[in-house]
């Protein structure tokens, strides 16, 4: 969510959004971004179109609760349960920023409590993930090297460097990207080759402890100048290295993790490969690399009570629907017609 402004108040609903849609532009991954302004550009045309309100005109002093509770009845009418559930979201997020930002005398607690009383419930689909993709974008981080000396400022330098070993934890973790942005280096054990996490030993392949050393190694003269923090096992594992930041050490944030990721399927997959993704409704973020993680963990193993402590699932039947995943995948494998060979 957008943090308060004190920039002049928008005077009508239309600049009210547009202004909320900048800062998520500034701050959310370019996928959320497109869904929050598909999700508030159908809500302009819902109240045009049903409540005969224009959002060019109308005060956003005007906003009403009862509008987006309007737009959910609209989106459960029109829409599948998924966009529901996202779409409500990015309103729910505008009424927000409204209210703290006192654009409008609304009440988004009172908002939030009706959607989630009244949403569809979602159901619970088996996991899909492009494993074949993320093994690629997996193995791509592993072997690119990081320009060294003149080709290369210190700033950048520690900026690839960073994403190597984000990329790779992810894989080697199945970390929820707000738990990765919340690592400090005390967390890691690079001569075990372990991350604890909650108590609980994380393994780390050779190529992604390497990954983080090599990080960590580059950051010494940054670390070292952290005057408030001279422990440096209370530092973020994963540093910003913008211009904002300066010498500090702060914590990336869940919209840099996602940007991290949107940045390496960029890099990483052939034109083609994005272009079958998109077509196949697939989208890689740092929640796929956790599918991928329990995924991968499955077909290693085979043990779901394993998986399940280490995907920190509190339910079974969540790592069971993976496995059930994984069984549907061999039987689709296993049913294609063999080649003859003449």
């Amino acid at each position: 969510m957008p943090a308060p402004n004190h920039a002049p108040s928008p005077s009508t609903l239309q600049d009210a959004i547009e202004t909320y849609l900048a800062e998520i532009r500034r701050n959310a991954s370019p996928h959320l971004t497109a869904a929050y302004q598909q999700a508030l550009k159908l809500f302009i045309e819902m109240l045009a179109s049903q409540l005969n309100i224009k959002a060019r005109s109308t005060p956003i002093t005007e906003l009403r609760v009862g509008w987006a509770e309007d737009y959910l009845r609209y989106l459960q009418a029109e829409r599948a349960v998924e966009t529901e559930h996202l779409y409500s979201r990015a309103v729910l997020d505008f009424y927000t920023t409204a209210e703290q930002n006192g654009w409008a005398n609304v009440d988004a607690s009172q908002l939030a409590t009706y959607l989630r009383k009244n949403r569809r419930p979602k159901q619970h689909r088996i996991p899909d993930p492009p494993v074949q993709a993320i093994s690629t974008i997996v193995d791509y981080a592993a072997s690119m090297p990081v320009p060294q000396g003149e080709d290369i400022n210190e700033r950048d330098q520690l900026r690839i460097l960073r994403d190597k070993a984000f990329i790779l934890t992810l894989a080697d973790t199945g970390l929820k990207v707000s738990e990765i942005c919340d690592l400090r280096r005390k967390h890691v054990d690079l001569a075990q080759q372990l991350l604890h996490f909650e108590n609980i030993p994380l393994s780390l392949s050779s190529r992604t402890a390497q990954a983080i050393q090599s990080y960590l190694t580059a950051r010494q003269k940054l670390d070292a100048q952290q005057r408030l923090q001279p422990d440096h096992g209370e530092l973020a594992l994963f540093a910003r290295h913008d211009k904002r930041a300066s010498s500090k050490i702060l914590p990336i944030s869940r919209w840099t993790a996602s940007n991290i990721v949107d940045e390496w399927v960029r890099l990483a997959l052939p034109e083609q490969m994005r272009a079958e993704l998109e077509e196949r409704g697939q989208v890689i973020s740092p929640q796929t690399f956790r599918h991928y993680f329990v995924v991968t963990m499955l077909e290693q193993t085979g043990d779901l009570s394993t998986t399940q402590t280490l995907a920190r699932h509190s339910d079974p039947s969540t790592t069971r629907r993976y496995m059930q995943y994984l069984e549907e995948t061999k039987q689709l494998n296993g049913a294609q017609p063999e080649q003859k060979h003449g």
